[in-house]
């Protein structure tokens, strides 16, 4: 399946599947290792290496509509690319089911439209990332999230 996939992705794409839909750990993993050495960084030049390695932020729950940088900037302009793209295929294909296949290739025109370095610059700055600003939220920005979080439950002696 993965090899039909990669005929109308997007170049340079590194397609994966799993069974789940989703990424898992195993996945990430090897995801990760394919981003840094196609990013070909070295500590002379430092994309992003820091010290001796990648440094990975991970996000709070109920915050990436705050904290992360594709969820400020990108997916809502790449969805709206993709009903456009998608549209357009089924225009140019009446009486044609969409299938797995057709929908790389769709994606694929909805992406090269969207992505741009101004887009994944500014996803960094919105969020307080880069450049780091611990002080960009206030101790209010995140109360909403506070309705999920459950005492401790507590132990019962017997």
């Amino acid at each position: 399946m993965r090899d039909r996939l990669v005929v109308s992705a997007a170049p340079s794409s590194i397609i994966r599947v799993t069974s789940c839909g989703w990424t898992d750990s195993s996945l990430f993993i090897e995801l990760l290792k394919h981003f840094v050495a196609v990013t070909h960084a070295s500590k002379i030049n430092e994309q992003l290496i820091v010290i001796n390695g990648v440094r990975l932020t991970v996000l709070l729950p109920h915050c990436t509509h705050k904290m992360q940088p594709l969820d400020r900037t990108f997916f809502k302009s790449l969805k709206v690319s993709y009903n456009t793209a998608a549209s357009s295929w089924m225009l140019s294909n009446q009486g044609r089911r969409t299938s797995f296949f057709d929908m790389v290739g769709i994606f694929a025109t909805a992406y090269n439209f969207t992505a741009n370095i101004d887009k994944a610059i500014n996803g960094f700055r919105y969020t307080g990332l880069y450049s780091m600003n611990e002080f960009f939220f206030n101790d209010e920005t995140f109360d909403s999230a506070l309705l999920t979080n459950e005492a401790e439950p507590l132990e019962i002696c017997q």
